[in-house]
């Protein structure tokens, strides 16, 4: 039999040579073409129609890809394809290798020009810039751009990267001070989606960095001594500053950074929102003192004078080196006299004359009304008992907390829904309006316990509760449209009802409840919450009794 020679057995060293160079670049257009075709998959979500998660479980399960190599094979294709979003690579960059490439995304744009094909990956790897105090990546020697064993991480030993370690105290704070710039920066992106993007820290790094995508991944930020910077890479994160690279941290500790930040920075916009809200209306009240001859003629008819005389009129008056105009109707709305833009801020007519009464003669006048003679009030007035000292104190912490409430509510009334630290405001209002109710009812008599009426099963038992309008009124919470029902039982227990109003997601004005079970001894209300099913049971259980 002849013996028959292949011709790949006959090709010499040097054409060897030239094969595997032109089969090592054509990998890199198929790792563009991959990852082209990988971004369609992924930003168009076509994944799900087979139940896949995520583009990574996609590739995964599909084609038996890594996340490293699906993540390698879209930035290749984001930075090297023609226009940056093609299937083909561009002309400049159709002679390196896929490695090559690789070490390339690492390198700044104007110093890629100085990386020409005949490079080593060694010789690529040390343009980087890789800060002192970290490793080099070691990167293995095989073949570049194949499907490789790199791909299953069970047989190969771990690349020795960058060391990610714990923030310190201090780099905590620099991570706090970033979080804040971009609380602020990308305000509307966190409030669209809260729970995932703010309070789950796990969801949230995953979602902000589809958010930021490949080329907004450096920001710069000033810490209160120096500017800093921050790399927001897919494993990790770097911090640096003046003196170079800070450290290396994993995204939770800033995205933890996020959610702790995130009241401390809402609660300082309300804050200003107040003040800038109360500075305001300082200077509109000294442009309607200005511009309105107001005379003073008694207590009784100065409101309604002031309300006559700038009912359905318009001011003009500047705060902040802009001019605004106030229109006087129902209430005081302001506008922008430059943009034409009403702002949230509105006035009631008391909050006018409220300010009213603090300026200039016509709030001497007005104030004046009010004093009384103080030999004839100190004969008319009694020496106050202990507990009523006590509760006067209670009240007037009650007012000022009321009033730091509807503030708030108010510089946040335009809001889909409200931070929490407003919520926490009205547990507070809450809690000194029992303690008042608390101080009032141990002059009184204990009110006498109520008939429950005669209840046979569970649909008279719901009744019962969603009547809960016809019980007495325990207390009310006027700012935060909060009313207390309270139903007082032959055993000593007590069943409330927490009714408040707010707007719906369709501005409509609706209410909600919160259902209580009190024992005697209870200490704090919160501790006595129960729900609608648990209070038809206990009903029931009383029936049996």
């Amino acid at each position: 039999m002849e013996n028959v020679t292949n011709w790949y057995d006959t090709v010499p060293y040097a054409d060897i040579k030239n094969i595997i160079r032109d089969r090592v670049t054509a990998m890199a257009r198929e790792y563009i073409g991959i990852g082209f075709f990988l971004r369609k998959v992924r930003d168009n979500e076509m994944y799900l129609e087979d139940g896949y998660k995520d583009i990574h479980d996609f590739a995964m399960n599909e084609f038996g890809m890594s996340k490293s190599t699906v993540n390698h094979c879209i930035r290749i294709n984001e930075q090297f394809s023609i226009d940056g979003n093609s299937p083909g690579i561009d002309e400049r960059y159709k002679d390196f290798s896929k490695s090559q490439l690789q070490e390339m995304l690492y390198i700044p744009e104007d110093k890629r020009e100085d990386v020409t094909p005949d490079m080593t990956v060694k010789e690529i790897r040390s343009m980087k810039e890789v800060p002192l105090d970290v490793e080099p990546e070691v990167v293995d020697e095989q073949i570049p751009g194949q499907m490789n064993v790199y791909d299953y991480p069970d047989i190969v030993p771990e690349q020795q990267g960058p060391e990610i370690r714990k923030p310190s105290p201090e780099e905590k704070e620099i991570l706090n001070t970033f979080a804040r710039k971009l609380i602020e920066d990308k305000k509307a992106y966190f409030r669209k989606d809260y729970a995932a993007r703010v309070l789950n820290v796990i969801t949230a790094e995953e979602q902000l960095k589809d958010n930021l995508g490949t080329y907004n991944r450096c920001w710069y930020f000033w810490n209160g001594e120096e500017e800093c910077h921050i790399n927001l890479f897919d494993d990790y994160i770097q911090l640096w500053g003046r003196s170079g690279c800070i450290g290396n941290f994993e995204w939770f500790y800033l995205m933890a950074a996020v959610q702790s930040m995130w009241n401390v920075v809402a609660m300082e916009n309300a804050e200003r929102t107040v003040r800038a809200r109360k500075d305001m209306l300082v200077f509109l009240t000294e442009a309607v003192i200005e511009k309105c001859d107001l005379k003073y003629e008694g207590l009784d008819d100065f409101n309604s004078n002031v309300r006559d005389t700038l009912f359905a009129k318009m001011i003009k008056f500047t705060y902040a080196n802009t001019e605004w105009i106030a229109e006087f109707y129902s209430d005081i709305s302001i506008t922008n006299a430059l943009t034409g833009k009403e702002i949230r801020i509105r006035y009631t007519w008391e909050d006018l004359f409220s300010e009213l009464e603090r300026q200039g003669d016509v709030g001497e006048a007005y104030a004046a009304e009010q004093v009384f003679d103080e030999d004839e009030a100190d004969d008319e007035q009694q020496e106050p008992e202990e507990s009523e000292g006590q509760q006067v104190t209670v009240q007037l912490l009650l007012e000022k907390e009321k009033g730091k409430l509807n503030q708030y509510l108010d510089a946040y009334k335009n809001e889909a829904s409200l931070p929490a630290f407003i919520e926490e405001q009205k547990i507070i209002v809450a809690a000194l309006a029992g303690m008042v109710c608390d101080l009032e009812a141990a002059e009184e008599p204990d009110p006498e316990p109520m008939e429950l009426p005669d209840m046979k099963n569970n649909e008279q038992r719901k009744a019962f509760l969603e009547n809960y309008r016809s019980w007495p009124v325990w207390f009310r919470v006027p700012n935060a449209q909060e009313v207390y029902y309270r139903f007082d039982l032959q055993n000593g227990d007590s069943i409330v009802i927490r009714e408040w109003m707010y707007e719906s997601w369709k501005w409509k004005e609706t209410h909600s409840t919160y259902e209580y079970l009190l024992k005697p001894g209870y200490k704090y209300l919160d501790n006595c919450r129960t729900n609608r099913t648990a209070l038809i049971d206990y009903l029931r259980g009383l029936r049996k009794v």
